[in-house]
């Protein structure tokens, strides 16, 4: 009878895998792990390496995370069979959460920083959830040396207007023609002329860590090794060819408050038997997470509505509170 409730009781869990290894933000990490118990006792959360990406142990887990921090290193540790372990996971019944980095790191193709000859990233990816590209940063100011490009931004979604979330270097999602996926969130034309005057805020991409594992803890007493469900069509007219032929939608102007000219900030897609939510933005990251006392103006709208943001998100991958 012991064991019968045992299974029951596996069964009721939610399992959740945190990537922690290379390009991975150990603050990130952190902020991730603290949002998701404290969302609720039946998520069950853990680290992993990319040595304990197996088909094997992705099995035990319902959902993995690709928190903040830097995408180059993820796809340098995971090129290959990695990355092909996780999107059999994916399309097996599985899920995938990709924050900032994460989601960068989930589509077909990345533009960032295009222009800018030492910092520009105009490369493929394999995971490819997302049939489009990830182009970032959405809002100026950012630099891997500082957090001056850090800011709250605001989102919408219908009738919804003006939620706050952190903000850092994410991207905003341009489908190929044809793509199917649902928008959770718009960035809001509200914050296309954002003021760049939030500096000294803890940053994703600007402390990551290169080799942290094995985090341990409840929520950020964690160790490193370092020391130191509608789909949606979505078309436009505004259309742009890029190299490869493909056909994503062109959105660099905020011309009218409509959906249609909003930049997507958050994106939810179904892969096989599997659901995929990416994000440019950080609804893990509240008041507590951040240094800049000028940001503290928010806070009370900053810590319900990240939270609210995060529910819709596990709602939309079907995972239970």
């Amino acid at each position: 009878p012991i064991y019968n409730e045992y299974k029951s009781y596996l069964r009721m869990a939610v399992h959740f895998a945190v990537y922690n290894d290379d390009g991975a933000s150990a603050w990130c990490v952190g902020a991730v792990l603290a949002t998701l118990r404290q969302l609720s006792p039946n998520f069950h959360v853990t680290t992993l390496t990319s040595g304990q990406i197996t088909p094997e142990l992705l099995s035990r887990y319902t959902c993995v995370i690709f928190p903040g921090g830097r995408d180059v290193p993820y796809q340098r540790k995971l090129s290959g069979r990695k990355n092909t372990w996780i999107r059999e996971f994916v399309e097996g019944g599985g899920r995938y959460l990709g924050l900032c980095a994460g989601g960068y790191y989930a589509c077909s193709e990345i533009e960032f920083l295009t222009g800018n000859k030492s910092m520009e990233i105009k490369e493929k990816r394999e995971l490819g959830f997302f049939k489009g590209c990830a182009r970032g940063p959405v809002y100026p100011g950012f630099d891997y040396e500082s957090d001056k490009g850090a800011r709250i931004v605001t989102l919408t979604k219908g009738t919804i207007d003006g939620e706050h979330v952190y903000y850092n270097g994410g991207c905003c999602f341009l489908p190929y023609e044809g793509t199917e996926f649902t928008v959770l969130r718009h960035y809001s034309s509200d914050d296309d002329n954002y003021t760049d005057n939030n500096t000294n805020i803890i940053s994703d991409d600007d402390n990551y860590t290169e080799n942290n594992t094995n985090i341990i803890s409840d929520d950020y007493n964690y160790t490193d090794n370092n020391g130191n469900n509608n789909i949606s069509n979505v078309s436009s007219p505004n259309n742009h060819t890029n190299e490869n032929n493909h056909q994503y939608v062109h959105n660099n102007s905020f011309v009218q408050k409509t959906e249609d000219n909003l930049k997507t900030a958050i994106v939810g897609i179904r892969v096989g038997s599997g659901i995929v939510v990416l994000s440019g933005v950080h609804p893990e990251i509240g008041t507590s997470d951040l240094k800049d006392s000028s940001m503290h103006n928010v806070s009370s709208k900053l810590d319900f509505e990240r939270i609210e943001i995060f529910k819709e998100i596990m709602q939309f991958l079907n995972l239970t509170l």
